[in-house]
């Protein structure tokens, strides 16, 4: 719940992946397929 209250909007969906345990940061920004 502090996510949602003490989090600024522009954040909330990285602070929930980090509670997921995704770390957004090392994603990449393209996909593929094999």
């Amino acid at each position: 719940m502090n996510i949602l209250f003490k989090t600024p909007i522009a954040d909330r969906w990285r602070e929930a992946a980090k509670l997921i345990g995704i770390d957004i940061l090392t994603m990449p920004g393209v996909a593929g397929h094999a």
